[in-house]
């Protein structure tokens, strides 16, 4: 067991720990306004620089996912977590240095102002679920091989995860940057950084057995259970639905931001399985696109949303009864994600919903929101079910940065819904439910207008997918 390459799997994991924390204690005591931006791009360059040698996890809560996703032996975990608990105390040390203050002055995670210990274990939990949720998706599983997409999928969901719950629980989201914490003079909550990401890593390891037995089994070929399409779809809903209740709620600067990296970090994560779409209005637009077949002798796409059932072409596409239970299973999603939200938010704080500007007009709303769905829409389109973007690493970037452009430019404007799951998020603030003409008659309507226009748009720009030779027969002609 103990060879020179276990030590030096070791090595990098605490060396890349030693960084994290480093970066952590460094960052949080001086730069806090944009600590979500320093920490999520720490994590992608450090998960990049040592994936080929330990696999990057630099986290106690990660190694106990892959322990029970059968990915890793308890003994060589073992050795794992004691390398990492040893470089997060060394990285704190280096940044007391690097700021020339006591140890005990750095920065680390903690627990906000007028917030029950129990909101923050349960942000703790749900976000380092989150965490390695995507990492057993984005970078252990065989369609994952190959693609280099992971780093990106994991730094921005810490970046996301910092922005929704950094001013709440303090977003440790890993015992051993929980750590630090130990390291200053009062720490009385350290526990919640032990308990709550441990727990979150083994609900992620626990729900990655039940929806890809195939790959804990190490037989990818194997067909995975009716109900993993939307198990994700429920789970990613649920935290773009969630960080957006908590960031908008908390009034955060960088929310946008922040919704659009939760967003491309679960496209990346539940696209192979489900085709990642977490909104009604995208399982509208891609079942427009995949009711009229490819041109025969095409085949199926082969991208994520359509060999998983997500995207258009081939001769299956997206079946109605599934595109119903999607919007069925995302807007129950967005309903618990409202109902959590408010446990996690201090009692004096409003749930973050989507609502229409001051001095707006309906119209302008609705025109508002529908271009930006559209947009948002034809992005997903022509990313994942485009036969010429097959097999493309980039998908979830574009995704995810669409929100952020379209969020970011009409939040003061219409809310930046995109969404009609997330609509329903006014269906919980404190001061009583938006008006129903808010909701659905802009929410639940722009964006799936905007969505079916993104299908004619996708008709009209891809228009050699539609195309059939007149001598061709294919399955619709056939019968």
């Amino acid at each position: 067991m103990w060879s020179k390459e276990l030590y030096a799997r070791l090595f990098a994991e605490f060396l890349g720990t030693a960084l994290l924390a480093f970066a952590v204690s460094t960052t949080l005591l001086t730069d806090q306004e944009f600590a979500s931006i320093a920490i999520g791009g720490t994590v992608i360059a450090l998960v990049y620089a040592f994936a080929h040698v330990s696999g990057s996890q630099f986290n106690p809560a990660v190694t106990l996912a892959l322990i029970i996703r059968q990915a890793m032996l308890p003994a060589e975990a073992a050795a794992y977590v004691v390398a990492q608990i040893a470089g997060s105390y060394v990285g704190g040390l280096f940044g007391s240095v690097a700021l020339n203050v006591p140890v005990g002055q750095i920065g680390h995670p903690s627990v906000g102002f007028d917030v029950a210990p129990g909101s923050a274990l349960l942000c703790e939990t749900l976000l380092t679920f989150a965490l390695a949720h995507t990492v057993l998706h984005a970078a252990t599983t065989s369609y994952a091989e190959g693609k280099f997409y992971f780093g990106l999928a994991i730094g921005f969901l810490v970046l996301s995860a910092v922005i929704s719950v950094g001013g709440l629980s303090g977003c440790a989201l890993n015992p051993a940057i929980g750590l630090l914490a130990t390291m200053t003079p009062d720490a009385p909550d350290v526990w919640i950084y032990f308990l709550g990401p441990l727990l979150g890593g083994g609900l992620a390891g626990g729900l990655f057995q039940l929806t890809h037995p195939g790959e804990v089994r190490k037989d990818p070929s194997a067909p995975k259970p009716s109900y993993a399409d939307y198990a994700i779809e429920f789970v990613g809903t649920f935290l773009l639905c969630f960080t957006f209740a908590l960031s908008v709620g908390q009034g955060e600067p960088l929310a946008s931001l922040g919704v659009g990296a939760m967003y491309l970090s679960q496209v990346y994560a539940g696209g192979p399985t489900s085709g990642g779409h977490y909104n009604p209005a995208v399982t509208l637009a891609v079942y427009l696109r995949s009711t009229v077949l490819p041109r025969a002798g095409e085949g199926g796409v082969p991208q994520v949303g359509a060999r998983q059932g997500g995207g258009g072409g081939g001769k299956s596409g997206l079946p109605l009864s599934k595109a119903v239970g999607y919007v069925t299973f995302q807007l129950v999603a967005a309903l618990v994600a409202g109902g959590i939200a408010l446990c996690c938010l201090p009692h004096a704080t409003n749930l973050g919903f989507p609502h229409i500007g001051a001095g707006f007009r309906y119209g302008t709303v609705w025109w508002g929101e529908g271009v930006a769905s559209a947009y948002l829409a034809y992005v997903v389109l022509q990313t994942t079910t485009a036969p010429k973007t097959a097999g493309n690493g980039f998908f979830g970037l574009a995704i995810g940065l669409t929100y952020v452009a379209m969020g970011e430019a009409l939040s003061s404007v219409t809310g930046g819904a995109l969404n009609p799951a997330v609509a329903l998020l006014g269906l919980f603030t404190k001061h009583g439910p938006v008006p129903a003409v808010d909701m659905f008659a802009i929410y639940w309507t722009a964006p799936p207008v905007g969505a079916a226009l993104a299908a004619l748009l996708y008709r009209a720009t891809n228009y050699q997918e539609f195309e059939l030779e007149p001598t061709e027969t294919t399955p619709l002609t056939a019968a």
